[in-house]
């Protein structure tokens, strides 16, 4: 489903510095939201995601939550606004695969007691503030969502009598109207405090508000199932005179990340990865690596004894090598998660 979703999004981002989603100062910091509602679609038994009530659901609804990690600047953000940026030149071709009923975005910067910071005080790369937590959702009719999987030859199990549909451990009935599928964010800089957190001690005297947001997120973590990572090639990646390296600094933190991770979330948990903003090059503008660069790429972990593996080709994919060399890295270190 991700690869999917992902699939959508390539085509559908025009964020650009003049779409500033409004800003909204509060008590806790900072906001921005957006929403669509398919008038033509929706009526008013319609679950409203954005409602004070959309996390009661009923048996009526059915719910899926996935996990969004990953660097700053790598299109976390724009991806979970694409399912509400209803004035996109793209959207309509997002809504023809996807015929939502509703959907919601929320992007949340926290800054407690801070007098006299400005909206673009919390502000990262125009149009979105840096989040510390986000969240996308939107809400499909149960047959449109069926359509869907079988649209898209997703697989799924359905009962003998073709009423009841199982994907992963969700059962979608007879009785199932409605089906929400929203994206929960773990800003970068969030994580890299929630792991900071981790294990200090805390008591009444030094607890504080951000304290309770970090151990909420912990909980957050500790509960998800799925995970969708996007890696920022700008920063992961170096380019001098046309030829790609690795930054080892950049490549440590998200070791030191997928670490943490392997020891908070559930054994088994799946973890895909989008690369976003690496330079298209040759003729066909592919993502690709030379046969030289990965070479020297894999030279440059060799404490992590990577040297052992091949990757054959001129132009090697540069997901192949990333999805490589973690999966490779995971099996060393004999993480619990699983590198897909």
């Amino acid at each position: 489903i991700f690869h999917i979703f992902l699939a959508f999004f390539a085509n559908e981002c025009d964020m650009s510095a003049e779409n500033v989603i409004p800003i909204e100062r509060t008590d806790f910091g900072f906001v921005q939201r957006s929403k669509f509602v398919h008038v033509e679609l929706t009526h008013e038994e319609t679950i409203d995601v954005d409602g004070p009530f959309s996390q009661c659901f009923s048996s009526e609804t059915k719910s899926f939550t996935f996990l969004i990690l990953g660097d700053q600047n790598a299109g976390k953000s724009t991806f979970l606004h694409s399912f509400s940026h209803w004035n996109d030149p793209n959207f309509l071709e997002i809504t023809s695969y996807l015929p939502f009923l509703n959907s919601f975005f929320v992007n949340t910067r926290f800054l407690f007691e801070k007098e006299g910071e400005s909206d673009f005080s919390a502000m990262d790369e125009l149009p979105f503030i840096d989040t510390d937590l986000g969240r996308g959702s939107f809400l499909l009719t149960r047959d449109d969502f069926i359509f869907f999987l079988n649209e898209f030859e997703i697989s799924f199990e359905i009962s003998v009598d073709g009423k009841c549909v199982k994907l992963g451990n969700v059962e979608i009935t007879a009785e199932t109207h409605y089906v929400l599928v929203q994206f929960v964010e773990i800003g970068g800089d969030h994580l890299d405090s929630v792991m900071k957190c981790k294990g200090r001690e805390v008591s009444p005297s030094n607890f504080d508000r951000m304290e309770e947001i970090l151990l909420k997120s912990l909980d957050l973590l500790s509960r998800a199932k799925k995970t969708l990572y996007f890696i920022n090639a700008n920063s992961c990646f170096a380019s001098e005179k046309g030829e790609i390296s690795l930054r080892m600094e950049s490549f440590d933190r998200l070791i030191d990340r997928l670490r943490f991770l392997n020891e908070n979330l559930n054994e088994s948990h799946e973890i895909l990865f989008y690369l976003s903003r690496f330079p298209l090059r040759g003729i066909d503008k592919e993502a690709f690596f030379t046969l030289e660069e990965t070479r020297s790429i894999v030279q440059s972990l060799s404490r992590f004894s990577v040297q052992n593996f091949k990757l054959e080709g001129q132009k090697i994919k540069v997901e192949q090598v990333l999805e490589t060399i973690l999966s490779h890295i995971s099996k060393i270190e004999s993480w619990n998660i699983k590198i897909v």
